[in-house]
């Protein structure tokens, strides 16, 4: 396991540039719908300029009210142009790897689940394509799934040594029906990031790691017994759980080292 990305929204990364400078972060970078309307090209060349020290980074698309396989054409649309805007960026700033959501919920999708993995099989292949010239990785995250099958069915069917999954201990700790050594043991050949961060099961709070119930010391000696090697990010959502987060590394890091 090499760089530990931390998870920044593009504003605040802007808004903290000085302190991401000065600790010499290796980042995640979410840029929402709204990012991608406003930021220039001499915003982000200015940003590129700022990571001076070459950290390593990661993207986040954004994904809230968009549907890569959705059943209606138009929403596929819009969601495909905000995919490609975000390449665009990327083209800059030239990122490892890409996460993004796969938007599919059971209750959405009752009875068009086929649908959805063809039409995600289209958006994905387009993502891959686009993206060639980047060679990062295309990472799909865990949100609502019960279990791993959707996710397991949408990278069996696309063939590609760029294409996995991000899984997200979070998003699992709530919305997971099928226990961590079911999706450690289907999906460990193809996780290519890890999500960190903590909850009690309830609500996707984003806690710093050892703020919630989450066995993170057995899910690290999971993956010591598995070959994957993932980047890894922490996502929580205030400085102070970044600093406590990072703080916890060490001891997790050396479980698997």
């Amino acid at each position: 396991m090499n760089h530990l990305h931390i998870h920044l929204p593009y504003k605040k990364l802007v808004e903290n540039i000085e302190l991401v400078r000065k600790r010499r972060l290796d980042l995640e970078i979410y840029l929402n719908a709204d990012t991608l309307d406003t930021v220039t090209g001499t915003d982000i060349e200015r940003l590129k300029g700022y990571l001076d020290y070459l950290p390593s980074v990661t993207f986040h698309a954004p994904f809230i009210d968009l549907s890569p396989g959705g059943v209606d054409r138009l929403v596929r649309e819009v969601t495909l142009k905000r995919f490609l805007q975000l390449i665009d960026i990327a083209l800059i700033l030239r990122p490892k790897a890409i996460v993004f959501h796969p938007g599919f919920n059971k209750w959405r999708f009752h009875g068009h689940k086929d649908e959805w993995l063809t039409n995600s099989i289209k958006t994905w292949s387009i993502i891959l394509e686009k993206t060639e010239p980047l060679k990062c990785l295309i990472a799909i995250e865990n949100i609502f799934e019960e279990d791993p099958s959707t996710l397991e069915s949408l990278v069996n069917h696309i063939p590609s040594g760029r294409f996995g999954i991000c899984f997200d201990i979070g998003h699992f700790n709530i919305f997971s029906k099928a226990d961590i050594m079911e999706w450690v043991k289907r999906l460990s050949n193809q996780i290519k990031e890890l999500h960190l961060h903590d909850n009690n099961g309830l609500s996707d709070d984003h806690l710093a790691i050892g703020d919630g119930n989450i066995d993170f010391h057995g899910f690290f000696k999971m993956l010591k017994e598995t070959s994957v090697n993932p980047l890894l990010t922490i996502e929580v959502h205030t400085i102070e759980a970044i600093e406590r987060s990072i703080a916890k590394m060490p001891e997790l890091l050396a479980i698997i080292e």
